[in-house]
């Protein structure tokens, strides 16, 4: 319902966010809603791991974080759209320290490997997409999602909330 809400307060159909420059850049996971249709690897690893994605005008990375080991998935990615982007997977490369173990060359076909995501919302700071499977995607520049973090923690450790009233600890 927040999604439903979100689209008609922000209209991509002017605002273009699929081929707006602010796009461009690295942009830290922050929450996300995963489709029961999304990808296993996706659905598992979701909250258990740093996921970044680092866009350019033409291409897409997807890199997973846990701990030692990366998963760097590299895409094509082109605005078919104000709002959708198309978006191919090529590789996924899984490493560790460092050192790419292995590297797997896809081959896009119905359902795997292709797909498109619309940017529902898009500023300076956050955005807030969705998948061709149906998942939810909040996502921080990742200078913000830093400071996201700090604030938070420093949230979490001052006060209790709830949705009545806050209260300030010790």
């Amino acid at each position: 319902a927040v999604i439903d809400e979100l689209r008609t307060l922000y209209d991509g159909e002017v605002r273009a966010p699929a081929r707006d420059a602010r796009l461009l850049g690295k942009w830290r996971l922050i929450w996300s809603a995963q489709a029961s249709t999304a990808n296993p690897f996706q659905r598992a690893f979701g909250k258990a791991a740093r996921n970044y994605q680092i866009i350019a005008s033409d291409a897409l990375d997807n890199v997973v974080e846990l701990g030692p080991v990366v998963i760097d998935a590299k895409a094509s990615c082109e605005a078919v759209s104000e709002v959708r982007s198309e978006v191919v997977i090529s590789t996924v490369d899984v490493r560790v320290g460092g050192t790419t173990l292995k590297t797997f060359t896809l081959e896009p076909r119905p359902g795997a490997g292709k797909g498109w995501v619309e940017q529902i919302y898009l500023d300076d700071t956050m955005r807030v997409s969705v998948g061709n499977k149906g998942s939810l995607f909040c996502h921080v520049k990742d200078g913000d999602a830093a400071r996201l973090e700090e604030a938070s923690n420093a949230s979490a450790r001052a006060s209790s909330s709830t949705a009545l009233a806050r209260v300030d600890v010790d």
